[in-house]
């Protein structure tokens, strides 16, 4: 009985490959292309939710909301969502030369992985860093037992709908 709106939005999940050459074959060629410079890139991969990895998630959010010309939510926010979720929350870093360049907090439930709260520096899109990041928290969630990756939702025809595309979501 529910009024379905497709138009306006869609919703973009998934089921985890089996291991992580699978996973990057599930990724279509040419974002597969920009997953590998990333993965040829000197990034290291950090995730936690310790004050360090709060402190580097919240850098590089509000620098990146920020450049998009959205409000940054406060910081408050993200201690609260960690603390309330303690293990079905976490905070993926990627670092290039010890320095934050993409980062993404992400919920875990009934076996998905919700990437929620995340963005990337200006030298994140050279470095391909937001690619690694998405690559590295499916292989990330599939370690911790999670079995589908679901990318939320997004507007229909807009600029993150094209992104997760790219990824092969349908």
């Amino acid at each position: 009985g529910w009024n379905v709106q497709a138009q306006s939005h869609c919703g973009f999940e998934r089921e985890l490959a089996a291991d992580d050459e699978a996973q990057l074959l599930a990724v279509p060629r040419k974002q597969r292309a920009e997953v590998r410079k990333g993965l040829e890139n000197d990034l290291t991969i950090h995730v936690g939710s310790a004050r360090e990895d709060r402190d580097a998630h919240y850098g590089v959010y509000a620098e990146s909301v920020r450049n998009l010309g959205t409000p940054v939510f406060p910081r408050q926010l993200f201690d609260a969502v960690l603390e309330s979720f303690g293990a079905e929350a976490d905070i993926l870093t990627v670092r290039h030369e010890g320095k934050p360049v993409a980062s993404v907090l992400s919920l875990y439930h009934r076996g998905a992985v919700m990437p929620y709260w995340g963005g990337g520096t200006w030298d994140a899109r050279r470095l391909r860093a937001n690619d690694r990041m998405y690559y590295e928290l499916m292989l990330h969630a599939r370690a911790r037992g999670c079995t589908r990756f679901d990318f939320g939702r997004s507007k229909t025809e807009s600029g993150a709908y094209f992104f997760k595309k790219n990824w092969g979501f349908e």
